[in-house]
């Protein structure tokens, strides 16, 4: 279910309760019907925060994931191989792309992270040769 499923389901049961309420002949009814639309407004309410949780925890995995293989990256750059420092490298660059799409970092920090690790694998790469 996405945002667009919940915004009509909870347009339907709107537009279903203000149908009934309008109708009913008595207030008990008018009540039940109000009643049946906050609760299914909640349930829905409620399945979409399960979504939004699980897309930001899935995000906060990706972010910590990235942090730490940059700190590696800085900090071991002198222990690793060429093919590492290489596959790392590339994979820290993803990694960036990635945060920088899903809004996790920042423009700044993005173009500040790329320049340190195009600074760094070069002068390691020197190093190797």
């Amino acid at each position: 279910m996405n945002i667009n499923d919940v915004e009509r389901n909870a347009r339907e049961i709107a537009r279903q309760t203000i149908e009934e309420c309008l109708h009913a002949k008595d207030k008990e009814l008018e009540e039940k019907v109000y009643i049946y639309a906050q609760t299914s407004i909640q349930i829905l309410l409620k399945e979409y925060i399960k979504k939004i949780l699980y897309y930001e925890d899935r995000i906060n995995i990706i972010k910590n994931d990235m942090d730490k293989l940059y700190d590696n990256l800085i900090n071991n750059n002198n222990e690793m191989t060429s093919y590492e420092l290489t596959r790392r490298g590339y994979k820290a660059m993803c990694y960036l792309s990635i945060c920088y799409v899903l809004g996790v970092i920042d423009h700044k920090e993005m173009i500040d992270k790329r320049d340190t690790i195009n600074m760094i694998i070069p002068k390691a790469l020197q190093n190797k040769i």
